[in-house]
């Protein structure tokens, strides 16, 4: 294996590609794959709806890919031509590239698939990486996002120094197996399916880890975000405080909504009727 490769390993390699084949065979509702050429590498696009319905980008969190919205998609395709993003370094159909953070690469990259997919404005819906990808993007081009749904976005606020005593001396004093136990906590405290947290365990323990945290948005790139903005939060998230990511929500987007979820922690789920309502809302806020 190329010393480029996001897999620890040929073996883990091989165990999570089997698993998201698995998966994707479970697509609920007809589809097309398309492979779109970027900037930043290719890139798997599964589309699915009407093709006369308005455009809604679906971009997943790290560890799994496209399938993270198997228990949605047929409901977001009642209403918008559905387009999946495989992101690429994650598990699936992508190219195993990881454009920098700290530039404009991955607002290049989804600039990129809107050009293919011959769209000039869309709906994105994001889920952690996923989400920062669709606020980068939309911090560069905010004319060109119709709606914005973030669940558990990163870089609203600063990530948690401390959840817990236990949490620090997970994080601290055992390194990547510390690592390992709090995500593993992170998705045992939702309500995602089995099979979803069954693969995202599975990618967490076999992929490499990204070597830097998600840059923080300032006040003036969330302050042009004039399109409507559904936030979903869940309180127990151990990555970032979701008290204080909505205030500074609330403080520097225009038109944000927030969905908080008490009990829930930085997976959550059981969401798809609050994005959907969202999504074919007519009514923005003032």
């Amino acid at each position: 294996m190329g010393t480029k490769s996001i897999y620890k390993s040929e073996e883990g390699a091989s165990k999570v590609e089997a698993k998201v084949r698995e998966l994707f065979r479970l697509w609920p509702i007809e589809k097309q794959e398309l492979q779109v050429e970027t900037r930043h590498g290719r890139t798997n696009v599964t589309a699915c709806g009407s093709a006369g319905n308005p455009p809604l980008l679906l971009l997943h969190p790290e560890n799994i890919n496209s399938v993270y919205w198997l228990d949605q998609v047929q409901t977001y395709a009642r209403s918008h031509r559905v387009f999946a993003v495989d992101i690429p370094g994650e598990p699936g159909l992508s190219a195993q590239s990881r454009p920098a953070l700290r530039d404009n690469a991955w607002a290049e990259w989804l600039d990129d698939i809107f050009g293919q997919l011959g769209t000039e404005t869309a709906a994105l819906a994001g889920a952690s990486l996923g989400a920062w990808i669709c606020l980068k993007f939309a911090c560069n081009w905010p004319e060109r996002v119709d709606r914005l749904a973030l669940i558990t976005p990163p870089g609203v606020v600063r990530r948690r120094r401390s959840r817990s005593t236990l949490f620090t001396a997970a994080s601290s004093f055992l390194g990547p197996l510390g690592r390992d136990l709090i995500y593993r906590s992170q998705i045992n405290k939702s309500g995602l399916d089995p099979k979803l947290k069954d693969a995202l365990t599975l990618a967490q323990r076999h992929l490499k880890s990204r070597s830097l945290q998600l840059p923080r948005f300032s006040d003036r790139e969330l302050g042009q975000l004039y399109c409507p903005i559904l936030l979903v939060l869940g309180g127990k998230d151990a990555y970032f405080d979701a008290d204080q990511l909505a205030l500074r929500a609330v403080r520097a987007m225009p038109q944000v909504e927030i969905n908080y979820r008490n009990r829930e922690a930085h997976f959550v789920s059981a969401y798809t009727r609050e994005i959907d309502r969202f999504l074919i809302s007519q009514n923005s806020p003032d």
